[in-house]
């Protein structure tokens, strides 16, 4: 297993020759699944936080945010972006491998584009409240020509993978394609779905539907 220091630096590297370029607005999928939503007192955890776009979006909206990235350079910018927008945020520097996760901790649950391996999907299921809500987007794999995200198979999803991860949960919205950003094409898979109670979960109409079905 890659150590803590090792993916910091390979991650420190990136950020600094500009290999790895973030964007600077927060999710649009984060956006539109926690609007309408009472966010007072709730807890929010954001799994490999980057440049802190997210976090301090959701620090700003009223969550409590804890923000975990392995990468001190990526730290200090979301330091940086978090004092700018006068807002708290706990950033962690940890490996989300090393991290140690609560059980029915955390209201919302960001993974914005990070690859996690099918026993940290557990773990962060466990870590939901009753009634939390997890928010997942990543890459996946695809014949088509795309110019964005990991160029090895093995850190992508399969199609209908993230969605058979969290299937025990109530999913929300699903959807799975091409999307076209700045500077180029990328494959991928979006997920919003609640840790609920119910026997019998309940899906959209149709994956890929309108969030409104929440």
């Amino acid at each position: 297993m890659t150590n803590k220091s090792d993916q910091g630096a390979k991650w420190n590297e990136r950020y600094l020759s500009g290999e790895y370029r973030p964007r600077s607005e927060a999710s649009s999928l984060i956006k539109i699944a926690i609007e309408g939503i009472e966010s007072n007192g709730k807890r929010c955890l954001e799994v490999a936080c980057g440049n802190g776009r997210n976090a301090v979006y959701l620090a700003e909206r009223g969550y409590e945010v804890d923000a975990i990235d392995v990468s001190t350079i990526a730290l200090s910018r979301a330091k940086e972006r978090g004092e700018n927008a006068g807002v708290n945020v706990n950033w962690i520097l940890a490996d989300i491998d090393e991290f140690e996760f609560a059980e029915e901790e955390y209201d919302v649950i960001v993974v914005d584009f990070f690859f996690c391996e099918k026993n940290m999907m557990q773990t962060i299921k466990k870590s939901l409240k009753p009634g939390g809500m997890i928010i997942y987007e990543h890459h996946i794999r695809t014949e088509n020509q795309v110019d964005r995200g990991p160029s090895k198979d093995k850190y992508r999803f399969k199609s209908n993978e993230l969605l058979n991860h969290f299937g025990e949960l109530t999913i929300l919205y699903y959807k799975e394609g091409i999307r076209r950003v700045d500077r180029g094409s990328m494959a991928v898979a979006s997920l919003v779905a609640r840790k609920t109670k119910e026997e019998s979960q309940k899906y959209p109409d149709e994956i890929g539907g309108s969030m409104s079905q929440k």
